[in-house]
C-alpha cells in the first residue's frame, strides 16, 4: 500500500497513476483484502487515486456518520423508524451531520428528527 501512496505523491497525472497502479498491484502481490482496502479508501469512483484533501473529507464523513449512528442508537434504541434515517446518513454532507448531532438532543421522537432533517434539506437545497 505504501507504493500506491508514494505513487500518488510523485505522479499527479491520473492516467499514469492508473497505469502504474496496475503494475504495482501485479508485482506487490497484495492479498485480496489489502487490494480491497486500498480501492475502498484511496480510489475515487473513476478509479483515480484521491488527493489528500479527498481522503481527509472521506474519513471525516465516515467518522461523522459513525458518531451520528451511535448517538441515534443510544437515544432511540433499536427503533424500527431509525432504518430510513440511518440509510440517509451516508448521503448527508458533513455540515448537516454535525448539525444533526445537536438536533438529536432537542428531539424526543425519531419522527421529529426526521421532520427536522427534511426541513433542513429544503432550506439547504
Amino acid at each position: 500500500m505504501a507504493a500506491q501512496l508514494g505513487l500518488w505523491q510523485i505522479e499527479p497525472n491520473p492516467n499514469k497513476q492508473r497505469k502504474y497502479i496496475e503494475f504495482i498491484d501485479y508485482y506487490a502481490n497484495l492479498s485480496e483484502e489489502e487490494t480491497l482496502e486500498f480501492r475502498t479508501h484511496y480510489l475515487n469512483e473513476a478509479g483515480e487515486i484521491m488527493g489528500l484533501g479527498q481522503i481527509i473529507r472521506q474519513e471525516r464523513q465516515e467518522g461523522c456518520v459513525a458518531l451520528v449512528t451511535r448517538l441515534l442508537r443510544r437515544k432511540f434504541g433499536l427503533n424500527p423508524e431509525l432504518g430510513p434515517l440511518l440509510a440517509q446518513l451516508q448521503t448527508l454532507p458533513v455540515e448537516k451531520l454535525e448539525d444533526l448531532t445537536e438536533a438529536i438532543f432537542d428531539r424526543a421522537e425519531v419522527s421529529e428528527l426526521t421532520e427536522w432533517l427534511r426541513q433542513q434539506q429544503v432550506e439547504f437545497n
